[in-house]
């Protein structure tokens, strides 16, 4: 138990951090492992936009990350200033600009708020 505690609470944000679970889900299974290691170097094409303030560039758990390929499970943390605080009651998009996997999506402003309650 004690061993589950410490690996979790590694996951959980500081007070100025929003934490999220990115699962990269493939259609094809057996095409899984390909995919995995077409997206190495994603952890440096993905970030959160903050309304008018910038972005948060994501941090991931390193023991997710390896050379050849990248976990099909993601734990990321997107730190965040006092002004992208605010930014957030205005909106924020979650952006991943990679070759191989490129998305946004405007998260809903009631969301955006629930966020920047759990900031305060």
């Amino acid at each position: 138990m004690q061993h589950e505690i410490e690996t979790y609470s590694d996951l959980l944000p500081s007070e100025d951090e929003l934490s999220a679970t990115l699962m990269f889900e493939f259609s094809d299974p057996d095409a899984r492992s390909v995919h995995l290691r077409d997206l190495v170097g994603f952890e440096n094409h993905l970030r959160l936009e903050l309304d008018g303030a910038g972005a948060s560039k994501a941090y991931f758990d390193r023991r997710q990350l390896d050379s050849d390929r990248i976990s099909a499970v993601q734990f990321v943390r997107f730190p965040i200033d006092p002004v992208q605080k605010k930014a957030l009651a205005r909106g924020a998009k979650v952006v991943a600009d990679h070759p191989h996997y490129a998305y946004s999506v405007e998260l809903p402003l009631t969301v955006c708020r629930s966020l920047l309650a759990d900031l305060q």
